[in-house]
């Protein structure tokens, strides 16, 4: 179990001066959960605006008690995220998931398809999302503890895996600008994800685990070549926790010379306080405020 020694602060906090804690249930909350950090947002559908972003980060934890802990001590420090929201959307990220097309998915066999590629663990709970757009079922686990922990706080949350809000808005992105030739990378502190379109369709996806630049750049220069793409000529769009100038972006530009950052959403307004957030940064989190 955590210790109050390990509770730290909440990494950032951006609220906009429109924002009233005590008018939640006009709000969209929008949080991701991972084992180093939570990070929330605000969205307002009034004014079709995000005006808040929290981010709390911790070293990476084992287990579902030392999470929910932690989960405990964040809402203790910032109440009002705890009080009722119009809509919660809940979005887990961890590599225990895998991508079956949907006309091979039967629900009954969940846990089998899971076990072909992760060992499952027995406190955990098995879940799958239809990935809008395309012909594939994500499925996941995630710890039960967590999960009734998450539902006791926000009864009426909807629960995502990551990449299947990953995937559904770069296919978005894909289809909207007809880039096909386009090579996402989306960076955590510790994994990076690879999804690759072909004829508007999911070509390819992956989360690769990574410990050192070495391993990074070695996994995505494996991926690129089983895809059998040029690192001369492919577009390679960045996203997630990267930026020029840092360890990652330059052994990355050894290898790979049409880089870009992705733009934000341009659907929704984003309050001045984000301005000083690169727009790479939380796209995943900003782009799941309107889960079902």
């Amino acid at each position: 179990m955590a210790t109050g020694n390990n509770f730290m602060p909440p990494h950032s906090r951006f609220l906009d001066k429109s924002f009233n804690k005590l008018n939640t249930r006009n709000y969209v909350m929008s949080a991701l959960f991972d084992v180093s950090g939570f990070s929330i947002s605000i969205y307002d559908p009034d004014k079709n605006k995000i005006i808040g972003l929290v981010t709390y980060h911790f070293e990476e934890l084992n287990g579902a008690e030392e999470i929910n802990a932690q989960l405990d001590h964040f809402l203790n420090t910032v109440s009002w995220l705890s009080f009722p929201f119009l809509k919660v959307c809940i979005v887990y990220r961890n590599n225990l998931n895998t991508l079956i097309p949907l006309p091979l998915f039967d629900k009954k066999n969940a846990a089998l398809y899971l076990e072909f590629n992760h060992i499952l663990q027995q406190e955990n709970r098995i879940f799958y999302d239809f990935i809008k757009h395309t012909d594939a079922v994500n499925i996941y686990s995630l710890p039960m503890l967590l999960f009734e922990k998450v539902k006791t706080i926000w009864p009426n949350s909807l629960l995502k895996h990551a990449s299947t809000i990953l995937i559904e808005n770069l296919h978005v992105l894909v289809k909207n600008k007809n880039d096909n030739n386009a090579l996402f990378v989306n960076v955590t502190k510790n994994s990076f994800d690879v999804v690759y379109f072909k004829d508007n369709k999911l070509d390819f996806y992956n989360q690769f685990q990574f410990k050192t630049v070495t391993d990074f750049i070695y996994f995505l220069l494996s991926a690129i070549e089983q895809l059998k793409l040029n690192p001369e000529s492919v577009k390679l769009i960045l996203l997630g926790n990267i930026d020029k100038g840092d360890a990652f972006y330059e052994i990355i530009y050894r290898y790979i010379r049409h880089i870009s950052f992705i733009k934000r959403n341009d659907n929704y307004a984003y309050s001045y306080v984000l301005d000083e957030i690169k727009p790479q940064m939380h796209f995943l989190l900003f782009n799941s405020l309107q889960c079902e």
